[in-house]
This record gives structure tokens, C-alpha cells and sequence, in this order.
């Protein structure tokens, strides 16, 4: 915070936390229209497949982030959007990497290009 405006976004674990108050010569301003700003502009589109529980795994694992998912009852296969905030990126990269090959990344291109670079340096790393 600086004179009342939010500067950076972070992500807190508040489990242990029993009381928070927000002080009033601290109180940010324009909060919403803050964090609103930071979500990423494209949605992570992935294509999942239902190999070894795929869809109940996926749907845990990404509960905590907004996302539109349909099925397609002829490929049956389930096409998700994951909107996620730039603080979550390394996260949900990570995430996504540990389904392995029941899901399918299709954009934005960025995204899957820092997935396939992880795959490579893992792959680099088993050669040596």
C-alpha cells in the first residue's frame, strides 16, 4: 500500500488467522477495481480427458479458481477456461503439469509455452 493504493497482489494463507481488522487510515481504496486489474487477461484452455479419474481430480484441484467447463459427449472429453490472477500463474502451472497427460494445454500460447519449456528441462535433466 502507498497513500492509500494497493501497489502489489498477494496471496495469503489466513487458516491460523482468528481476527483481522483493517485500519482506517490504511483502508485501500479501490480495492476491487485493483484486483480486477491483475487477473490475466486470457483464460488458461485446457482439454481433459477422464484417464485415471481426470475430471474429479481436475475439479478438486482447481476449485479455488473461476472456471467454465463443458463436456463433449462425442469426444467425451471436457474443455475447460481457468481465469486466474497473475500471483497464481507459477501455481497453476505447477498444478497442471502434475496431470500429466490427461489434459491437453490450447492456449493462450504464452502459457503453453512456459509448459512446454518445463517438459523440456525435465526431459534435459532425465538425459544427464
Amino acid at each position: 500500500m502507498h497513500n492509500k493504493r494497493m501497489k502489489s497482489l498477494y496471496k495469503l494463507n489466513l487458516s491460523r488467522i482468528k481476527e483481522a481488522v483493517v485500519m482506517d487510515w490504511n483502508a485501500p481504496l479501490e480495492l476491487d477495481e485493483f484486483v480486477k486489474s491483475k487477473r490475466m487477461p486470457l483464460p488458461i484452455e485446457l482439454e481433459i480427458s477422464n484417464e485415471r479419474n481426470g475430471f474429479e481430480r481436475i475439479f478438486t484441484q482447481l476449485s479455488n479458481f473461476e472456471r467454465i467447463s463443458e463436456y463433449n459427449e462425442i469426444t467425451k472429453k471436457c474443455f475447460m477456461k481457468i481465469f486466474y490472477y497473475e500471483v497464481d500463474e507459477m501455481e497453476l502451472l505447477i498444478t497442471l503439469l502434475s496431470f500429466g497427460p490427461i489434459i491437453q494445454i490450447i492456449g493462450p500460447e504464452k502459457f503453453k509455452n512456459q509448459i512446454t519449456e518445463r517438459i523440456m528441462k525435465q526431459k534435459d535433466l532425465f538425459k544427464k
